[in-house]
């Protein structure tokens, strides 16, 4: 391997490990903004303390935390569980399109990646250069 091609894999090496991270957070933040359009219904949590059973509907929020309405309209915001059973039921709306706010930001993210690999990759091919000449 020449010592032109070593920075070339390290940019790569180091931009993958971004773009896994960027592509984590994304799914995790595309899931909490599909579950606040479009909540859970009739999800019982059992809390981590193994007592507390709440029922009602689940979304998160932007801090991560879980959020549970109960049919009388009190939330119950919590970070742990130790049980979650979702009820099976009709969707309220079409299977495909209506989950796209959990793939756009991962979507996005990989879009990106690509666009900066094939940048790193096919600029220097096109233009007759090589990184490091």
């Amino acid at each position: 391997m020449s010592a032109a091609r070593a920075p070339s894999l390290a940019r790569l090496a180091i931009g993958s490990v971004l773009a896994y991270l960027a592509f984590n957070e994304a799914w995790l933040y595309g899931g909490i903004w599909e579950l606040r359009a479009h909540p859970a219904r009739e999800v019982e949590v059992t809390l981590s303390d193994n007592k507390t059973v709440l029922k009602g509907d689940l979304s998160r929020a932007w801090t991560k935390e879980w959020v549970l309405e109960t049919k009388d309209g009190q939330q119950w915001h919590f970070e742990d569980y130790a049980v979650m059973r979702f009820t099976p039921s009709e969707p309220e709306h079409p299977r495909g399109a209506h989950h796209w706010r959990s793939l756009l930001p991962p979507l996005l993210i990989a879009w990106a990646w690509l666009a900066w690999l094939l940048k790193g990759i096919a600029m220097p091919v096109f233009s007759g250069r090589s990184e490091g000449h």
